[in-house]
């Protein structure tokens, strides 16, 4: 447990000496993308993994899983994420938002059978999405390096650090104490969340440009538009040359 804890510790250590690097240096158009040869040897092994393994069995999952029980594992990760969303809402100074997640958290936990059913939208109280990566953006941290990540995909040293904490030790799942429970909600979850990317595959296959550009600026924009909350800011310089390469 101590060894386990000590190479996190280390890893994310290290990312967050890289963000604090990356933060003391503008990233100019030619460093933009860096490691771009490794990340696109990277995105074609996740390329193959996922065809291969992960979108056929989230296609299975999809096929033969019936709706409604497809409903409430997605309604279950869900009230699970809302936790880290009221948290994230109060590191952002967002009160009443936090106020509103917390009851929504508290709604579909208690009379939504552990989330298993979502009370809360009905009775006003939406889903937000709110994350660490958006926390740190919202204090002004730097992006970081773009990253492609084995098995997990577009990621930058920000984002990284964050899903790190976020899957971990603010994931209410991290604390379940049997260990092959928590290893099989979590595996559970990256299926769930798959299921829900399939019409984004199929878009992708459907791209005449380069796949790994079209993922690269898609990532950039959502992370731009969550950090914003949805609010939609003026293309940059770089975004715009980029996008004319395109």
């Amino acid at each position: 447990m101590h060894k386990t804890f000590l190479l996190k510790s280390i890893i994310l250590t290290s990312l967050l000496l890289l963000l604090a690097a990356c933060s003391n240096n503008q990233i100019v158009k030619e460093d933009y993308d860096p490691l771009e040869p490794l990340n696109r040897k990277i995105y074609a092994f996740n390329d193959f993994f996922d065809r291969a393994v992960a979108r056929p069995i989230a296609q299975a999952y999809n096929d033969y899983i019936p709706d409604p029980i497809q409903t409430g594992i997605f309604n279950f990760y869900s009230n699970v994420d809302d936790a880290s969303v009221a948290l994230n809402d109060l590191l952002q100074l967002k009160g009443k938002q936090a106020l509103q997640d917390t009851t929504r958290l508290l709604i579909n936990s208690s009379i939504g059978i552990l989330g298993l059913i979502d009370f809360a939208t009905d009775m006003g109280y939406p889903k937000h999405d709110e994350d660490l990566n958006q926390t740190l953006g919202y204090w002004g941290a730097p992006d970081g390096p773009y990253l492609m990540v084995p098995f997990l995909g577009p990621y930058n040293v920000r984002s990284l650090v964050s899903a790190s904490l976020d899957t971990t030790y603010i994931n209410p799942l991290y604390y379940v104490e049997t260990v092959s429970v928590r290893d099989n909600l979590l595996i559970l979850d990256f299926f769930n969340t798959r299921v829900h990317l399939l019409l984004a595959s199929e878009m992708l296959d459907m791209a005449a440009l380069d796949p790994y550009i079209y993922v690269r600026e898609s990532f950039r924009q959502s992370q731009k538009s969550k950090i914003n909350d949805g609010k939609e800011a003026e293309p940059e310089e770089d975004d715009l040359d980029l996008l004319d390469e395109m």
